[in-house]
């Protein structure tokens, strides 16, 4: 599955909940070292920090 979606969709690639790393793909999950950092007020994945207000963080965990 992996092989057909980087043939076939852009970078950056994110897998939610992942149970581990793999090369070319950011990852989140609750067992793996995260490579995304939710914090109030924003969403950093890597070098890319998204600014979200109130309504975005509750569609977000819901």
């Amino acid at each position: 599955v992996y092989e057909l979606l980087e043939s076939n969709t852009p970078e950056p690639r994110l897998e939610l909940f992942a149970r581990h790393k793999r090369e070319g793909w950011d990852c989140w999950g609750n067992e793996v070292d995260s490579d995304i950092n939710l914090e109030l007020g924003s969403l950093k994945i890597g070098d890319l920090t998204i600014k979200l207000d109130m309504s975005d963080i509750l569609f977000l965990i819901s």
